[in-house]
């Protein structure tokens, strides 16, 4: 078990606001709380909470909840251990290295990891025909090769395996790695086989997983690593090892894409994996980047994802421009066909995100008509309507309103009129949202029924929470077994800790899975502002009691004898109470 004395000095080090604030933009909320968009979904409109009182987090929208680790380890994709160890080494205090002891499960995946890319490299070097494919089918030189530390998965079914078996690896510890997998019938065998292997690397030079190409027209084309403890494709990106230290980054679709433009001289690329951009990948780039520039296909499903993409982007801030490919697939065509000098003129002229979406207006509508020039402005205004910097939409009002020949004035109070319907639908629903997630009730006020129930659970465990001197009269008066549900396990969790002074909050809290831990950040969330007092905590616990009075009543027939005069002494209990 990790220490409590380092758990400690982590949450003296490490305060949750200020760890999130350095991902995202807090706005204070009033009363210990700061509110941001989150993180881990798509939203215009903020619901992600943190509280500094609680030193918890949680997203009314996604229903995301945690500590400060729990933060860490969905942000940077890591390991309980990884993420004390990130925490650690960011607030600059020492790791207990030697008391991990059934934590290290992650290490052993990212250890297997680092030995399998070894092994894949070193067995490229031996492949003729896969180094022939690199080279003169792909024009990647042996530098690259190195620097990328690209391999190959011979087609053998157990030649990893049997290799890192031989380095001290378990299978347990390979198929959680998603090295190894098992058929039905029970047989093991390696997933990547005969494929180039290109290791994917994050910001710390771990190798997470992997991505397989086929040399031939085998079925799937790639293959990525499936998400495991210590990877999920949709958080991470090719080359964001390299590309970290750029404030502009290019962002492109394949993995020869980015080795192209790297092996062009252009470090600041990364691709994703597989899959379309995510709000993840795209948080992940805006700890480290200012700009991005697009480089996806210029096919129509690659218009289609630069869209997608641009609007992700600028939900987490980014400033946006897109690559002309002037007719060429893709980045890795054009730089061959190019070269890597027109490569990096074409950079230089890359189109505003805004340009582009104006531009493919002025082809999606007919402009030397009425019609078609009445609804390109229309569509022009609705954009320029979103745009946040005044300054950036007073510049595009002149220019569009001079090209298609009308008065900026006339444009301009158009677009401030949806900028105000924008304005009002989001206060109102920013209102709403308030008076949903911010505002309850302090007493429950029937037995009645389940959600009442649940209340008072959450009522008993938010009013526990940071206030010890409860301990005894709900000890006295609200065992176990009066909760209904799995709530029941958080509050036995604190009963335990406190009796036998353990800690209790977060990040410090011990014998809490992460399911858990989310569950007490949604409490805590939902009734921050309601710790009660000693009349108020037994209010609750009679509202407990009499459901399971209600619950018990409809089996008393069924009693035995005895049963049922134990069932009698308690009523009488409860009315003492």
């Amino acid at each position: 078990m990790i220490s409590r004395f380092f758990l400690e000095q982590l949450k003296n080090s490490c305060p949750v606001e200020e760890i999130v604030s350095s991902y995202l933009n807090l706005k204070p909320l009033g009363n210990n709380k700061f509110v941001g968009l989150c993180p881990f979904h798509s939203e215009k409109t903020p619901s992600f909470v943190v509280y500094s009182a609680t030193q918890s987090f949680f997203c009314f929208g996604c229903q995301v909840g945690g500590d400060v680790v729990s933060f860490i380890k969905k942000m940077e994709s890591l390991d309980y251990v990884g993420a004390l160890k990130f925490l650690a080494n960011k607030s600059g205090i020492g790791f207990p290295e030697d008391e991990i002891g059934g934590f290290n499960f992650g290490t052993r995946i990212l250890s297997a990891n680092k030995e399998a890319a070894r092994f894949f490299h070193g067995v490229l070097k031996e492949t003729d025909f896969a180094m022939n494919y690199l080279k003169k089918e792909r024009k990647v030189c042996q530098r690259t090769v190195v620097k990328f530390g690209l391999g190959f998965a011979p087609k053998s079914w157990d030649s990893l395996g049997k290799h890192l078996f031989s380095k001290g690896f378990s299978l347990e510890e390979l198929l959680a790695a998603k090295l190894l997998t098992k058929a039905q019938n029970g047989s093991i065998y390696d997933i990547f086989r005969n494929r180039i292997i290109f290791p994917i690397i994050n910001s710390r030079a771990e190798v997470l997983g992997f991505g397989g190409r086929v040399l031939d027209e085998s079925r799937p084309k790639y293959l990525n690593s499936y998400d495991s403890l210590v990877f999920k494709k949709s958080n991470n990106l090719f080359n964001i090892n390299l590309a970290k230290k750029s404030k502009q980054i290019i962002l492109v679709e394949g993995y020869f894409d980015a080795i192209s433009i790297v092996q062009a001289g252009f470090g600041n690329v990364v691709a994703t994996l597989g899959t379309a951009l995510t709000i993840n990948q795209a948080k992940l780039i805006s700890v480290y980047a200012e700009e991005v520039i697009l480089a996806y296909d210029s096919d129509e499903a690659g218009v289609a994802a630069t869209y997608k993409a641009m609007n992700i982007l600028n939900g987490v801030g980014l400033a946006t421009k897109v690559l002309d490919l002037s007719n060429f697939k893709d980045p890795d065509e054009y730089i061959k066909n190019r070269g890597d000098i027109r490569f990096k003129m074409a950079l230089a002229n890359s189109v505003d995100a805004i340009d582009f979406k104006l531009n493919n207006f002025k082809v999606q509508f007919d402009i030397n008509t009425s019609a078609g020039k009445v609804a390109f402005l229309k569509a022009a205004a609705a954009l320029l309507a979103q745009l946040n910097n005044r300054l950036t939409r007073d510049v595009y009002l002149g220019k569009i309103s001079s090209e298609m020949g009308i008065d900026k004035q006339i444009l301009m109070s158009h677009v401030n009129n949806l900028i105000k319907i924008h304005i009002k639908k989001r206060k109102s629903i920013e209102q709403k949202n308030i008076a949903r997630n911010f505002v309850g009730n302090k007493r429950p006020r029937s037995a009645g029924n389940t959600t009442c129930l649940v209340k008072s659970e959450e009522l008993i465990i938010r009013s526990l929470y940071g206030n010890n001197s409860l301990f005894e009269i709900l000890k006295s008066n609200c065992p176990f077994e009066l909760f209904v549900s799995e709530n029941k396990d958080i509050y036995e969790v604190l009963m335990y800790n406190i009796e036998h002074q353990l800690p209790v909050e977060m990040p410090c809290i011990t014998g809490l899975n992460s399911d858990l831990l989310a569950v007490l950040s949604r409490i805590l969330a939902k009734n921050f502002d309601f710790q009660l007092d000693f009349n108020g905590i037994l209010e609750c616990v009679k509202t407990l009691k009499k459901a399971k009075q209600q619950l018990n009543a409809a089996g008393v027939s069924k009693m035995a004898a005895e049963e049922l005069k134990g069932y009698i002494e308690d009523l009488a209990k409860q009315k003492r109470c």
